[in-house]
């Protein structure tokens, strides 16, 4: 099992990783070579405007201002999983992840859409599976960046944080930025500007109106998870909203434990997240198939997102005039259902600052 399934996550990432970074320097050879018949410039031309002494003419290609992984339904248990014998699947998908973050050098964060402790999440900070199922799985490098957090509905069930409105009692919560020993967590459902990325991280706990009846019963507390959960779930709406009116971002990254076709009553909130997406560059590892979700909805973002059987993940926005809605979330098909760590799964995303084509610098 162990060897199947570093195989698996080997032959998936890295080398994808290699092919991926391969096709981007051709294309970028390729627009540049363009760029130089559309201006008929020549090495041996006297007026030469890539010339050292002038440089008046300067092409502009794509720089890649950083990258990120998606993760999500990955904390295997064995009471839970008892089909799999050992947390080898796992294993070899964070390791694929630690190989991957090498190879790519400017992994920035990682979003991590939960479910990251089955069955039952964590009860507070001391709880042995932040060791078990987080910190001795993933490379300290992959933990060396901020994991943007939210609550699964696993992760509910008994974490005090469902019984209660005491923020400070959520053992997931954890609003200092400089520790990395836990997810990044200031609220259920909050956003980071990243200006340097001209990008904003939207985390949104969205268990409410998607899976309350297949969660709160599960709890203590089911009345009062009830109320909690569709509180912070209209919260989630309500912040959601006022950031797609007010961020000043190129691109949003947008994320919750569910995927978009849970919000079919929803459709104010689809037509948000909408817009003319462009193709995904994303890579996965184990047995997940990456999909590029695309929907042609009123919006001037840009939705670009892939989904992979126990992960999400999402690519570069595009142009820097155009203004991407990423949604990511965790999939959940009917092998994950009977297995979900054999196929918990890893997305690597790419953001780049990529102007129109055949823009140059004057």
């Amino acid at each position: 099992m162990a060897r199947r399934c570093a195989s698996l996550a080997a032959a998936a990432l890295a080398p994808r990783a290699w092919e991926r970074r391969r096709r981007e320097q051709r294309a970028e050879a390729d627009h540049a070579r363009s760029l130089e018949n559309h201006f008929d410039v020549h090495d041996d031309d006297e007026d030469d405007v890539r010339d050292d002494d002038d440089e008046s003419l300067t092409t502009s290609l794509p720089q890649r201002l950083g990258s990120f992984f998606v993760i999500g339904d990955w904390g295997w248990d064995p009471g839970h999983h008892g089909e799999i014998e050992s947390r080898a699947c796992q294993q070899a998908v964070a390791d694929a992840m630690a190989e991957t973050a090498r190879l790519l050098g400017d992994v920035k964060f990682v979003v991590n859409v939960g479910d990251s402790f089955y069955h039952d999440g964590v009860s507070n900070r001391t709880d042995p599976q932040w060791d078990s199922k987080w910190r001795d799985v993933y490379a300290k490098e992959l933990r060396s960046v901020p994991w943007y957090s939210v609550y699964g509905n696993h992760d509910y069930l008994k974490d005090p944080c469902a019984c209660t409105g005491d923020l400070s009692k959520c053992a997931q919560v954890n609003p200092n930025t400089s520790d990395l020993d836990y997810f990044y967590m200031p609220n259920t459902s909050y956003y980071v500007e990243l200006e340097h990325l001209k990008l904003e991280v939207i985390a949104l706990d969205m268990n409410y109106y998607t899976w309350v009846n297949q969660t709160c019963p599960l709890t203590p507390c089911e009345e009062e998870c009830r109320d909690n959960l569709k509180e912070r779930n209209d919260a989630a709406f309500d912040l959601f909203y006022d950031r797609a009116a007010k961020s000043p971002a190129d691109s949003l990254v947008v994320f919750s434990h569910y995927p978009t076709d849970y919000f079919w009553g929803f459709p104010d909130f689809l037509d948000e997240l909408g817009g003319t997406t462009r193709t995904a560059s994303t890579s996965s590892a184990g047995t997940a198939t990456a999909w590029t979700s695309r929907a042609r909805l009123p919006s001037r973002r840009t939705t670009i997102g892939s989904r992979a059987a126990g992960a999400a993940g999402a690519a570069s926005p595009g142009t820097a005039q155009s203004r991407a809605s990423w949604w990511a979330r965790s999939a959940r098909t009917a092998s994950s259902r009977r297995t979900p760590s054999s196929s918990t799964s890893t997305s690597a995303a790419s953001v780049r600052d990529t102007p129109p084509r055949g823009a140059v610098r004057v």
